[in-house]
């Protein structure tokens, strides 16, 4: 999960790009821990979803099972 610092609100991830609040508000990560709402448009401050999709390689949703072809 990712904090929005816009509303104070937590987003779920869906898949490698978005997301969903706790309001079923559905957003897409923009980078730069920035996140577009994509019902209204609005831009929110989501530090850290950034951080995990760029550290881990399945996009830090916890869907590494060993088959990372990077490993020797």
């Amino acid at each position: 999960m990712f904090f929005d610092m816009t509303d104070g609100d937590l987003i779920m991830p869906i898949s490698d790009k978005t997301g969903m609040n706790s309001k079923g508000n559905f957003f897409m990560n923009m980078g730069n821990d920035l996140s577009v709402n994509t019902e209204d448009g609005s831009i929110h401050m989501t530090p850290g979803w950034n951080d995990s999709i760029n550290n881990d390689f399945n996009s830090g949703f916890n869907s590494n099972f060993g088959m990372n072809p990077f490993d020797n």
